[in-house]
C-alpha cells in the first residue's frame, strides 16, 4: 500500500491570515467534505466548530482565492523548501525544475532526474551530466501541465487503490494503471480517466472518511501531511 503524500500548507507557511481558513492542501484524490465532489485544491476551513476541506466553490463564502492563488506556484512540490529554490530561478529555468520536481514524483527510479533535482537544491551541479544534456531530456519528457496531470492521475489512482478489495476487479485495473501512467508519456486515455473518477463517485463515502482521517492529522508538518 503506497503512502499517500499531499501538499499542505498553513496560513503561517503563506503568510495570510483569516478567521475561518486555516490553510490550503492540493490533494487529487481527496473529496470535499461537504459536497463529496473530488478535488484537486482544497482550502482547509472551520466551519461550525469543525475542520471541513472544501473545494474552491463550498469555501466561496470565505474568500479563498488568495489561497488558491499562492498554491498555483507551489502545485509542483512536496519539498516545501522547494518554493524558495524555485523563487530565485530564471523563467526558463523554473520550467526545468518544476518538470523534475514532478517526474520525480512519476518515476520513483529516475536517478539521473534526482540528481539533476538535488543539484538545483544545492548549487553544487553533478560532473555525471551537462546542463544542455539534462535539459534536452527533462524536455523529452513532456511539458508542465502533461507531468502536472500524470502526477495527479497517480495520487487520484493510490488513493482509490486504499480501498482494496471494495474496488472489486477494479483494484488490478486501477493498480496496473498505476504503473501504465508511472512508465508513460501521455497518462490516462479519456476512457480509463472517466472510469477513475466513476469510481470515485462511486465510492465517495469511504473518499469522505478518507479525507476526514487526513484532516485528523492538521497541522501538517514541514508542509506535508503523510497517511500510511
Amino acid at each position: 500500500m503506497p503512502t499517500n503524500t499531499f501538499l499542505s500548507l498553513t496560513n503561517a507557511d503563506l503568510g495570510l491570515h483569516s478567521q475561518q481558513i486555516q490553510g490550503v492542501v492540493y490533494a487529487p484524490g481527496l473529496v470535499c467534505t461537504r459536497c463529496l465532489e473530488p478535488l484537486n485544491l482544497g482550502i482547509v476551513a472551520r466551519d461550525y466548530g469543525h475542520l471541513q476541506l472544501l473545494g474552491e466553490n463550498c469555501a466561496e463564502k470565505f474568500a479563498p482565492k488568495r489561497w488558491i492563488k499562492q498554491m498555483e506556484s507551489k502545485k509542483y512540490f512536496i519539498k516545501k523548501s522547494d518554493f524558495a529554490t524555485d523563487q530565485d530561478l530564471s523563467r526558463s529555468h523554473r520550467q526545468y525544475f518544476r518538470a523534475a520536481a514532478l517526474n520525480c514524483q512519476i518515476d520513483l527510479d529516475d536517478v539521473l532526474i534526482k540528481r539533476f533535482l538535488s543539484s538545483y537544491r544545492t548549487g553544487q551541479w553533478s560532473p555525471c551530466f551537462t546542463m544542455k544534456e539534462v535539459i534536452f531530456y527533462i524536455k523529452a519528457l513532456g511539458d508542465l501541465p502533461l507531468l502536472l496531470d500524470r502526477r495527479d492521475q497517480i495520487s487520484r489512482m493510490e488513493v482509490l487503490i486504499r480501498l482494496g478489495m471494495l474496488l472489486g476487479r477494479k483494484l488490478e485495473t486501477i493498480t496496473e494503471l498505476i504503473e501504465k501512467v508511472r512508465r508513460g508519456y501521455w497518462g490516462l486515455s479519456i476512457q480509463n480517466q472517466q472510469m477513475v473518477v466513476a469510481t470515485q463517485n462511486e465510492f465517495y463515502g469511504q473518499l469522505g472518511e478518507y479525507t476526514y482521517q487526513f484532516l485528523s492529522h492538521w497541522p501538517p508538518k514541514n508542509g506535508v501531511i503523510s497517511l500510511d
